[in-house]
């Protein structure tokens, strides 16, 4: 079947899986069961969205009919930092990704580890992107984080955040899975990206650095 954008193919029975990729891309792949059908990357999950739309639209061709030289999308080779303001992005960027498929009338999105380190709130990313390396930890936490910045292989002098826990069990370990519900996938993208708020914006209200 022919499908005409992504809600369209999620109410048809397919899945989406977003992801990382080991260069930093952020790739979205729609899916029967476990088979590829439409296929989108890029350097961030905005421009990745719209080539999987692109894709969607124009058939589900093969990865070597679209991507590089002379093709319809750029190869790109590594992924770039995402925008601040795009919390969705951050998530997927630092590695946890999730997925979405149409349950019971409704768009589900799947967001796992919602409140992690890893998206160390404003504060710390402020000063590591001035090139600190910061020991930190959340009041009323025996957990602690050291967040430094992380270069890059482009060669464009980009810096991201990278966090990892040095004392006690980072929340990775108790992965908890939040359903998050809408009418289409636009909206429960914008769910989601509420929901990163609502988090972050509990996280920075008890940051504490040393």
């Amino acid at each position: 079947m022919q499908h005409k954008n992504i809600d369209e193919a999620l109410r048809d029975g397919l899945s989406i899986r977003c992801f990382r990729s080991g260069g930093g891309l952020r790739v979205f792949r729609m899916e029967r069961g476990t088979d590829l059908v439409y296929y989108g990357e890029s350097c961030d999950m905005p421009e990745a969205l719209k080539v999987l739309q692109r894709n969607i639209e124009g058939g589900g061709k093969s990865y070597e009919e679209t991507y590089g030289d002379g093709k319809t999308e750029v190869h790109y080779l590594t992924g770039g930092y995402p925008a601040k303001n795009d919390l969705v992005d951050q998530w997927v960027f630092q590695g946890y990704g999730f997925k979405a498929d149409f349950f019971e009338g409704r768009v589900r999105l799947a967001l796992k580890n919602e409140f992690v380190a890893d998206l160390a709130p404003d504060a710390v990313q402020d000063r590591v992107f001035q090139g600190e390396t910061i020991r930190w930890k959340y009041v009323g936490d025996q957990r602690e984080y050291v967040s430094s910045p992380w270069r890059f292989s482009n060669d464009k002098g980009e810096v991201a955040c990278s966090t990892n826990c040095v004392v006690g069990n980072d929340h990775r370990n108790h992965a908890v899975t939040h359903f998050i519900y809408a009418a289409t996938f636009a909206e429960v993208m914008i769910k989601a990206d509420q929901r990163l708020t609502d988090a972050k914006e509990y996280q920075i209200n008890w940051i504490e650095l040393k």
